[in-house]
């Protein structure tokens, strides 16, 4: 006769109460502008979250209640802390009245047994009892005693009739009538009643009553166990905090537990006949002991005993009435606003102190299921985080989220998200599974182009910051070694899962190295990603020119021109490679990407064929190109051509060349597909080994 006691997210809202709000837009051809958090469709198909906190976060942390008595608080102040501006008042023990359908169904059964006894009447330990026997005056054994609702007659109020049940089978009918609507069962010599279902029986503290509610003629018949409050709350307490915690922890849940109930005896559900459930929409309440199955099991421990008899009645008060002390099993370490001057937003230092599972949590949804649970939105592209409540990592619990898909996008609460996924709380974040934008190409962590080159002379790698107007500072050098032996050096855009610009450089053995830039424009030590590009003579970054949200990088074929996509993993590896230009590329003198070119939100490839005319080669957005069109005519007053995206920040790509004396200017992309006038940066660029794509 054993329970483990398992803490549980507390009581949250019908679902029915919130509604995804559809956006109907026809043909999408664009995601929306973008919030503050936006998380394009994973490559994997799977979004994986971070999460804190189990359940809504209102009032006490079980888990925090448990920590602040590992670091020696005592009850009263836990339960100080996670409701202030309450007063602790004692009152006693009075009554309480659960409805205990959801144990027994719309009956009243009880076994017998010595000391049984009934009466009529509304109050708790009614007058006037008499004795319900184990067996009949002509010794017949008494298999059970029973309240039944009777034939209804319509409008005219009904009244209980108590029956017993013969070891035979036979039912008879007892010869007291009741006086009122409700039957009470009680056993005055023990304490307990054992009440009857379908798989066993619940025995309860208290008395057990049959209770006829509803209009005169229509009534149903519902079970209630009325008992003192300090028996329901030995039940209750271990059903919600495990009963191995520390005196303090379980003071602190009897005192919320207790001022929760009498809440409910102050709001009751049915003011005539009961107060609460035995749910966890209420709390959880089980009796005294369970049969079922064979198999018995006890919900009251001596722990949790002492802790309700220590505190003494104690409730929590606000302006004199009962506080309506919401607890759960975790709240991430920030409680949530609960709507009363009690249930307050505040940071909480106690509930990561112990192994709590549910102080950070992981998890995951799948594309397949968002596209499931809102099929309107057709297939999925993005999921948006628009409205945090400002308290926590992250921004703290999700308010609101618009998810979009190639038909339409709904709007739906954090809450919603959390309830159709089955997740702990609606404090979450997921995983940045895909490249941050590789434009413009930003070394530096300042959100500008930057320009990357190999001296001539050392073949150390500098670096140029962009200021922002298509024009840079001073070179830093930022790795000494000598990259001129290299058989390529390029950058490879957001190669891994930051949001700098990386290096990429073939060695002279063919290996393909990646090397991830740091904050302050730096990079890192390199790591390898491939083997066999000796087979390559050109090579640049192109953002994510496939679709699937990882950055990629292009090459050219060294035996036979061939243009080759090479797809990243997002986190610094090669996926796939495919070919996507014929054999008529190796007649180009530059090849490289300027990002999004003509304005459609996808990465392009620009091409100079020898002639000096500049070609766009528009992506299509899943790793192919649509129609070349002519950018202008001649380029060949450039040696290298190159672009950073967007150097001026007017929301166009632009275009780097470099002349053969030396002179650096940035022709400016006008958003469409073709160019302005070209401006000046600086002149002394030919000691320059390579400007790097």
């Amino acid at each position: 006769m054993s329970r483990v006691s398992t803490l549980r997210p507390r009581r949250w809202a019908s679902l029915g109460a919130v509604a995804a709000v559809v956006v109907a837009m026809g043909a999408v051809t664009a995601l929306p502008a973008q919030a503050d958090e936006v998380y394009p469709r994973p490559p994997s198909g799977t979004i994986y979250l971070t999460g804190h906190g189990w359940g809504h976060g209102h009032g006490m942390s079980q888990y925090g209640a448990y920590g602040a008595a590992l670091q020696g608080l005592t009850w009263q102040q836990i339960v100080d802390f996670y409701y202030p501006n309450t007063a602790r008042t004692a009152i006693g023990n009075p009554t309480i009245r659960v409805n205990v359908t959801a144990h027994l169904g719309n009956t009243t059964r009880v076994a017998p047994e010595a000391g049984l006894r009934a009466s009529f009447g509304t109050a708790y330990d009614q007058a006037g009892s008499f004795e319900l026997n184990s067996t009949t005056w002509d010794k017949i054994a008494i298999r059970e005693w029973r309240v039944v609702r009777p034939t209804l007659q319509p409008g005219v109020a009904s009244k209980p009739v108590l029956q017993y049940v013969l070891s035979t089978g036979e039912v008879r009918t007892s010869p007291k009538v009741a006086t009122g609507p409700q039957v009470n069962i009680s056993n005055p010599t023990t304490g307990l009643v054992k009440a009857l279902n379908s798989t066993g029986s619940y025995t309860y503290r208290g008395e057990v009553r049959g209770t006829l509610i509803g209009a005169a003629g229509a009534e149903s018949l519902v079970p209630v166990v009325a008992l003192p409050m300090d028996s329901y709350l030995r039940s209750v307490v271990p059903s919600e905090m495990p009963a191995s915690w520390s005196a303090a922890a379980l003071g602190a849940q009897a005192v919320a537990a207790r001022s929760y109930a009498n809440y409910g005896r102050e709001h009751p559900q049915n003011a005539a006949f009961y107060d609460t459930c035995p749910t966890t929409a209420c709390q959880v309440f089980s009796g005294y002991q369970r049969t079922s199955g064979g198999s018995t099991t006890t919900y009251e421990y001596t722990s949790t005993n002492t802790a309700v008899t220590a505190t003494g009645g104690t409730v929590l008060t606000y302006n004199g009435a009962t506080a309506f002390t919401e607890f759960s099993s975790s709240n991430g370490g920030w409680s949530s606003d609960g709507g009363k001057p009690y249930l307050i937003a505040k940071q909480d230092p106690y509930d990561g102190v112990s192994a709590n599972p549910n102080h950070t949590w992981r998890t995951s949804v799948s594309v397949a299921g968002l596209e499931r649970q809102w099929p309107s939105i057709g297939s999925f592209q993005q999921l948006a985080i628009t409205a945090r409540d400002g308290h926590g990592d992250w921004g703290g619990r999700v308010r609101s989220m618009v998810i979009t898909g190639s038909s339409g996008s709904v709007t739906v609460s954090g809450f919603t998200f959390q309830a159709r996924f089955g997740l702990k709380s609606e404090w979450f974040k997921p995983d940045q599974t895909v490249s941050a934008p590789s434009f413009p190409r930003d070394l530096s962590g300042d959100g500008l182009g930057d320009v990357v080159a190999v001296h001539g002379s050392k073949g150390a790698l500098w670096l140029y910051r962009g200021k922002g107007d298509g024009r840079v500072t001073s070179a830093t050098a930022i790795n000494s070694s000598d990259w001129r032996v290299m058989r390529l050096t390029f950058t490879a855009g957001t190669w891994n899962a930051d949001k700098l610009a990386d290096v990429m450089a073939v060695w002279p053995d063919g290996s393909l190295y990646v090397y991830p830039g740091k904050s302050g424009g730096g990079i890192s030590s390199g790591s390898k990603v491939a083997s066999g590009w000796q087979a390559y003579n050109l090579a640049f970054p192109v953002g994510d020119f496939d679709g699937d949200g990882c950055t990629d990088i292009m090459s050219r074929r060294v035996d036979d021109g061939t243009l080759w996509l090479h797809s990243g993993n997002c986190v610094g590896g090669i996926k796939g490679e495919l070919k996507v230009g014929s054999s008529g590329w190796g007649a180009f003198t530059q090849v490289s990407s300027a990002g999004d070119f003509n304005g459609d939100r996808r990465p392009d490839v620009l091409a100079r064929s020898s002639g000096g005319t500049l070609y766009l080669y528009p992506g299509n957005g899943a790793g192919g190109f649509g129609s070349r069109t002519i950018v202008s005519s001649g380029w060949n007053t450039y040696d290298a051509l190159f672009s950073v995206g967007d150097a001026g920040r007017d929301g166009h790509a632009d275009i780097y060349g470099r002349d053969s004396a030396g002179v650096l200017w940035v022709v400016p992309g006008n958003g469409k597909g073709g160019v302005g006038s070209r401006f000046k940066v600086s002149s002394g660029w030919t000691g320059l080994y390579t400007l790097l794509r």
